[in-house]
């Protein structure tokens, strides 16, 4: 819409329907320059004959008055076009006969006020409203970053859901011994008939998540299906497998010798690597070490650099001031492999000596 300022009057010096010119020392400074404020329109009309524009009966038909579009204004000049506004005639410079400008609220301006209040206006509720007052509707669904999440109610990707359900239960077992063969292991704008409260729709910060529509990036889940999913082994994960050995019964001493006690690795152990060994004996040595060493026959090489020994007057290794050390070079087997358990020290009384091994995969 065109910009007006009320209460701007000269008297006219010239007027030849391009240029306005004013009288020197008016107050032409009241008139806006169009370059700052856009275009407005003016009255310029026959001040001899109607001191008061008001007074005017005919104004479509009279030649004594005429609309003025500014758009531009230099010093006391304004310029712009004759708008003739819903008139069939222009003004008609008379000698002799003094004119006037003013700015003025004209029907183009009256016009151009109720478009854009109309183009600005909700009408909510209001009986002046048009057909489609109001008519907001809220979308059927959002994008996730809408909603606010909580504990049961948390976004999560469908990769993540893939690899959670791909995991073991987190209380699972698995088979871990090996036992070889005989052994034991809205408002209308201006409006006076709007409500105090018409178009205050205040959009939510937060929406429940039954508004959201999932997609495989944007799923829900609980804070329980992911606490469970988190407890889980990842679906990579590798065990120990045991191999428990009785290389004596509970009535024989123990003797030394190599290979007292041998066995050929299964499938089931093949690329293995030695990674923990132990010893027991069910009747205690009253002095010396019962002393094991674990050999792989097929590679020739002995597996521990520091052989498994059973303190006197104890039942384990588990307990041995010195405990065994695994050789690093030589710790894995492979299916057909064979394992000799060799006895260096017998002890003195000692009975039932059992060997276990522990494999794991690298």
């Amino acid at each position: 819409m065109k910009a007006y300022k009320n209460l701007a009057y000269s008297p006219v010096v010239s007027y030849d329907g391009t240029n306005i010119t004013f009288d020197a020392g008016v107050e032409s400074d009241r008139f806006d320059d169009p370059a700052t404020v856009g275009s407005y329109i003016v009255l310029i009309w026959n001040e001899t004959l109607y001191p008061d524009p008001s007074k005017i009966k005919n104004w479509k038909s009279s030649n004594d008055i005429d609309y003025f579009l500014v758009t531009s204004k230099s010093v006391r000049v304004l310029t712009g076009t004759e708008l003739q506004e819903g008139s069939t005639t222009s003004l008609s410079i008379k000698a002799d006969t003094n004119y006037g400008v003013a700015l003025i609220v004209s029907e183009v301006f009256m016009a151009d006020l109720e478009a854009e209040v109309d183009a600005n206006t909700d009408h909510k509720n209001s009986t002046h409203a048009p057909s489609d007052a109001n008519n907001y509707s809220h979308p059927a669904s959002h994008s996730p970053s809408v909603i606010t999440q909580d504990t049961d109610n948390r976004f999560v990707t469908d990769a993540e859901k893939s690899t959670w359900n791909g995991k073991a239960a987190g209380d699972h077992n698995h088979s871990t011994v090996y036992e070889p063969k005989n052994t034991n292991i809205q408002t209308h704008v201006g409006s006076a008939h709007a409500p105090s409260d018409a178009n205050n729709y205040t959009h939510p910060a937060s929406h429940a998540p039954s508004i959201i529509t999932q997609d495989s990036s944007n799923r829900f889940t609980t804070d329980t299906e992911k606490s469970t999913w988190n407890g889980k082994a990842d679906a990579s994960h590798d065990h120990k497998k045991a191999v428990i050995i009785k290389v004596f019964d509970d009535a024989t001493d123990v003797a030394t010798g190599d290979g007292k006690y041998i066995f050929m690795v299964p499938l089931e152990l093949n690329g293995m690597n030695l990674v923990d060994c132990e010893a027991f004996v069910t009747t205690v040595s009253s002095s010396g070490l019962p002393t094991v060493q674990v050999r792989n026959i097929t590679d020739t090489q002995d597996m521990l650099s520091t052989r498994i020994t059973i303190d006197a007057s104890e039942n384990s290794s588990l307990s041995a001031v010195t405990a065994p050390v695994i050789n690093a070079s030589y710790d894995d087997v492979s299916t057909g492999d064979f394992i000799a358990i060799d006895v260096d020290v017998a002890g003195t009384g000692a009975k039932g000596l059992g060997v276990i091994l522990s494999f794991q995969l690298p």
